[in-house]
């Protein structure tokens, strides 16, 4: 019989880190062409000031920006630090969440769980999963230093 070869710390660690990439770039990548598809389009039909007042004419508005900014720059991040990389994501999840949140209390007028399907919608929580990647593979390789 063959023996199976067991996967060590660091291999494991690594596929961590690239499967947190390919789950996280891709929405990243769409939240921003949306949002700067919105902000032009926009732009072009309404003028200047109606376009900065669809970014930040609300607090939810103001917390889905924020969240893909900081979502962003969490992916930047990965190739150097784990660790603040995982933390951001998560951040930027609870931020979308709560962004999410905000919007169904003030289109709805109340706070219903029906109107808060986006705390768990697939965008949002993939940023959780791949933030958790990035912070276990970053144990994993603090591990296999150790």
């Amino acid at each position: 019989m063959r023996k199976m070869k067991s996967i060590n710390a660091k291999t494991l660690a690594k596929a961590m880190r690239v499967a947190g990439r390919i789950i996280s770039i891709p929405i990243a990548v769409f939240f921003l062409i949306l949002g700067l598809g919105y902000f032009i389009d926009t732009l072009t039909t309404q003028g200047w000031q109606s376009a900065i007042s669809s970014v930040i004419g609300n607090i939810y508005d103001v917390l889905g920006v924020v969240a893909t900014v900081i979502t962003l720059v969490g992916i930047i991040i990965s190739w150097w630090w784990l660790l603040p990389s995982g933390a951001l994501l998560i951040f930027a999840y609870l931020l979308s969440a709560t962004s999410s949140g905000l919007g169904a209390v003030y289109h709805v007028g109340y706070f219903h769980w029906s109107q808060f399907r986006d705390f768990w919608s697939i965008p949002n929580i993939l940023f959780l999963v791949a933030g958790v990647l990035f912070i276990i593979s970053w144990r994993l390789s603090r591990k296999e230093v150790d």
